[in-house]
């Protein structure tokens, strides 16, 4: 039921656009709203029936939380008749209509007041927010020294590992070039040959202990064999655990007359 109220709230206040500050209005009218209406809990009748002992199903006193409410005033021969408000619930042990005056910023106790309800079923405008500075985009444009790519001289290693490489790289085959190029590129070679050799390589990393035992545990389970009779539950190798299991399961039955 707490949860129920709550939601109810939320949804009330959202609907009336009305701010935390009312939610203690809010959560008395959804309470005297659960309190008039029918529950299926107790029969199709309203809480206040059961408490009462006596149908009390009158609902012409309900409105719309939050709607516009205009009430009566008798101020002066030329100022309004009526002031606008907004509906907010009642007043235990008062009749009238409690309303809150938003421009005199209080409540209002009112028993001649004229309701608009259809106000809030009325689609709302969307708010149009326009900036008052047009935006402007400026592209700018970064100038870099391009340096041409020579490709690096075929390198030959030397040394020769033995062993099963995991991953070879391909690579793509390099036209000849003169001495004076060779001579040119061999510090860049030996640069990119020393990136090549700080390259990781997998690691055969070992599997930790405990999920040796659940892979062990899982491969005996697969291995087992459930007897699916009793002759077979008997003669097999287990037969004194299905035994065991078979008197507990008839103490319980017993035990539990069933």
């Amino acid at each position: 039921m707490n949860r129920t109220l709550v939601e109810k709230v939320r949804c009330m206040l959202s609907n009336a656009g009305l701010g935390r500050i009312f939610w203690a209005e809010t959560i008395d009218y959804v309470c005297h709203l659960v309190n008039c209406l029918p529950s299926a809990a107790i029969g199709k009748k309203t809480p206040k029936e059961m408490w009462l002992g006596y149908p009390s199903r009158d609902y012409m006193h309900m409105k719309v939380f939050g709607c516009p409410a205009y009430y009566h005033v008798k101020i002066d021969k030329l100022e309004p008749r009526e002031k606008k408000a907004i509906f907010i619930g009642f007043r235990r042990g008062v009749k009238g209509y409690k309303l809150y005056d938003q421009l005199e910023r209080k409540i209002i106790i009112s028993r001649d007041v004229t309701f608009d309800e259809t106000s809030l079923l009325k689609p709302r405008d969307s708010e149009q927010v326009e900036s008052s500075k047009p935006i402007t985009t400026t592209d700018q444009k970064k100038e870099f020294d391009v340096t041409p790519f020579i490709p690096p001289a075929p390198h030959t290693p030397d040394e020769v590992y033995d062993g099963t490489v995991d991953e070879v790289a391909d690579t793509d085959e390099v036209p000849d070039t003169d001495d004076q190029e060779v001579e040119e590129v061999e510090s860049e070679s030996q640069v990119q040959d020393s990136i090549a050799r700080r390259r990781t390589r997998r690691q055969n990393v070992p599997k930790p202990a405990w999920l040796r035992d659940h892979i062990a545990f899982a491969l005996s389970a697969s291995e087992a064999e459930i007897p699916c009779h009793f002759k077979e539950a008997v003669e097999s190798p287990e037969a004194h655990f299905w035994r065991d299991a078979m008197d507990e399961e008839m103490t319980s039955l017993k035990k539990n007359a069933t």
